[in-house]
């Protein structure tokens, strides 16, 4: 579940834009399910993720779900250290 599209980038927000990037890295097949208010989501928070073990918000946490079912490749792991010498 994520923002819509907008300007040119995959969604208005750039957490879900990150957890699309992460799903296409980590070879998951998925289709965006677009909610342009965060309260009506399904624990009130973009982006979030169904999977067979339940709901998982937050792009953070979907990259430690990816982590924990083996789907993350080199480049997706290496996300969060980037992100930090990025600021």
């Amino acid at each position: 579940m994520t923002f819509p599209p907008g300007l040119d980038e995959p969604s208005h927000s750039p957490f879900c834009a990150k957890a699309m990037i992460l799903l296409q890295l980590a070879g998951v097949d998925w289709e965006p399910d677009w909610h342009p208010d965060p309260r009506k989501a399904p624990l009130g928070k973009l982006p979030a993720l169904r999977t067979p073990d339940g709901i998982v918000p937050d792009s953070t946490l979907i990259l430690r779900w990816l982590t924990g079912q083996g789907r993350t490749c080199s480049r997706a792991s290496g996300w969060k250290s980037g992100r930090r010498r990025m600021y």
